[in-house]
C-alpha cells in the first residue's frame, strides 16, 4: 500500500471540485486504461485503473489542506512505486499551479515593469 499526502491550500470544497474535474478529463484522455471513481463519502473516493494490464485500486481523500492518496500496489509493480509517487506528485503540482493563483489580483504580479497596470 502506498500512502502519499500533499498538500494544496485550496480547502476541501475547491479540492474536491478539481478533483472531479480533472478525472473527467484523465477519463476521457486515458479510456483504454478503464478509469473509474466514485465518492465514498462527501470528503472520500475510491478509484481505479488498469495498467499493464492489472487493475489497481485505492481511494483519495480531499481534507482542507490536503489530499492523502492510498494506492494498492500489487507485488510485480512495486518496483515502480517511486517513479509512481513522483509521477501523481508532478501531475497535481501541475494542476495546483494552474489553479491557485501566485497572488491576490491586483498585486505586484499584476504590475508592468513600468508601473502601469496590465490589462
Amino acid at each position: 500500500m502506498i500512502e502519499h499526502a500533499i498538500t494544496h491550500g485550496l480547502g476541501a470544497e475547491k479540492a474536491k471540485a478539481l478533483v472531479e474535474r480533472t478525472f473527467a478529463h484523465y477519463a476521457s484522455r486515458f479510456e483504454r486504461f478503464e478509469p473509474r471513481l466514485s465518492w465514498t463519502t462527501p470528503t472520500t473516493a475510491s478509484f481505479g485503473f488498469t495498467a499493464m494490464g492489472v487493475a489497481l485500486s485505492g481511494d483519495l481523500r480531499v481534507e482542507a489542506e490536503r489530499f492523502v492518496v492510498r494506492l494498492e500496489l500489487p507485488f510485480l509493480l512495486r518496483p515502480f512505486r517511486d517513479r509512481a509517487v513522483e509521477r501523481v506528485e508532478r501531475e497535481v503540482r501541475a494542476l495546483l499551479a494552474r489553479e491557485t493563483p501566485l497572488e491576490e489580483p491586483g498585486g505586484a504580479a499584476d504590475e508592468a515593469t513600468d508601473g502601469h497596470r496590465r490589462r
